[in-house]
């Protein structure tokens, strides 16, 4: 089902129906008026919100991968950190026996 419509900000008795690209925001036809957006490049309100879903769904997919690739890298670390801790002990000796050798 539609959305009710939405009111202007600035006019409240106009609805919310066109969107400034270069100020991003919503505009109604009072506002649109006004000299300030001519120049600007201005879509229908339907037209922004679905550019703007596809951005946030394109956004949403290279959140997850860039997720995926951290939760990767954290495992890599864990198990380096696993290594080192099951190599610590054997290495504590031979820095012993080393030091013990300089002392000699």
């Amino acid at each position: 089902s539609p959305s009710p419509p939405v009111k202007c900000e600035s006019h409240s008795d106009k609805q919310i129906i066109l969107f400034c690209i270069k100020c991003d925001i919503p505009l109604c036809m009072t506002c649109f008026s006004d000299d300030v957006h001519n120049s600007h490049e201005i879509k229908s309100l339907e037209t922004a919100i679905k550019k703007r879903r596809v951005d946030l769904a394109e956004l949403i997919e290279k959140l997850k991968k860039r997720r995926e690739d951290i939760t990767y890298s954290l495992d890599m670390v864990h198990q380096m950190l696993i290594h080192l801790e099951e190599h610590l002990p054997a290495q504590n000796i031979v820095v012993a026996k080393t030091m013990m050798e300089l002392k000699e």
